[in-house]
This record gives structure tokens, sequence and C-alpha cells, in this order.
């Protein structure tokens, strides 16, 4: 990733901002506690900042990341999504 792909920390709040109340509604669908909630969305920002350059709706990209990481969580599967797969497509 190039300096210039990165996000700064202005993208990164403004995207939080926008997201928060869906973020919240995730992981309360889903009965995530708040302390690994807070653990899997900075995960997810991990995630998104060394693609920011190649994800256009990152919005959508970090919804859906946290979706299915929160739906894992739930279900107790233990197993965890690679780090290279990519999420399920958003749903329209």
């Amino acid at each position: 990733m190039s300096y210039s792909d990165a996000p700064t920390p202005e993208d990164i709040s403004r995207l939080l901002d926008t997201l928060r109340p869906r973020i919240v509604a995730i992981f309360v669908e889903f009965y995530v506690p708040e302390a690994d909630a807070v653990i899997l969305v900075s995960d997810g920002l991990v995630q998104l900042g060394y693609r920011w350059g190649r994800i256009n709706n990152r919005a959508d990209w970090l919804l859906s990341w946290l979706r299915t990481k929160a739906r894992a969580y739930a279900h107790g599967s233990g197993k965890e999504m690679d780090d290279d797969e990519a999420p399920p497509r958003p749903e329209e």
C-alpha cells in the first residue's frame, strides 16, 4: 500500500460517524458485547486500511466485514475468516 492510498484519520472519523448507528445495530443483532465489538471494529478498520485504495464502497465493505465477523461470533463457530478473504457482497 502506498502512502497515498492510506486513509487519513479524518477519513476514518467520517466513515465511523456515518456508519455508527448501523455498526451498533449489527452488534446488537448478534449480541456482541461492547468490548468484543470494539476489537472487531478495530480489526475491520485495519483490514479496510490495507485495502483502502482498492475498495470503491468502503462503507458497504466495512459493514459486510463486520456482519460476517459478528455472525461468526454469535454462532460460536470459532472459524475466523482469513484476512485475505473478501467479505460477502452487501445486500442491496
